[in-house]
């Protein structure tokens, strides 16, 4: 799945598929090639091939019902594995209307204890991830738009 363009109607239904496949064993095979993913195909760098993998692998968590994973995985330590869990808690929030999912990625995108990885990892793709939600309260829309305004202007 993480081979293929990015798509995220076409990653959300290869999903389904995975899950199909996995079956009881579909969290712990996503949870494990989250952190021991294979070699990149030539030409992609180790690093992006990574992360697709850990983003891939943060949709089939969503599409098999493990939110709380993906919860766990934003709790943890702060790197990219967390911002994959923001993607796939995003497509809880928007596909299966699940306002937990939701509150998890605002209440991530308006953190104020703030630094610069958990920003980075964290905060601002929350900020991005969040213009995707639908019932979001106008006034807490307002206070993203102006934040991420804020990181955008230099210090």
């Amino acid at each position: 799945m993480a081979r293929q363009p990015y798509s995220r109607n076409g990653w959300w239904e290869d999903a389904a598929s995975i899950v199909q496949v996995l079956g009881e064993r579909t969290r712990t095979t996503a949870l494990s090639c989250m952190v021991h993913w294979p070699a990149p195909p030539e030409g992609v760098r180790r690093a992006d091939a990574a992360f697709r993998v850990q983003v891939a692998s943060a949709y089939v968590l969503a599409r098999g019902g493990h939110r709380d994973s993906l919860v766990a995985i934003l709790h943890g330590p702060v790197d990219w594995i967390g911002t994959a869990a923001l993607v796939g808690l995003t497509e809880l929030a928007v596909r299966q209307d699940d306002r937990m999912a939701a509150e998890l990625v605002l209440g991530t995108a308006l953190d104020e204890e703030v630094n610069p990885i958990k920003w980075q990892c964290l905060i601002e793709p929350a900020i991005l991830l969040s213009a995707l939600l639908s019932g979001v309260a106008p006034e807490t829309a307002k206070t993203l738009i102006a934040r991420r305004k804020e990181a955008e202007e230099p210090s």
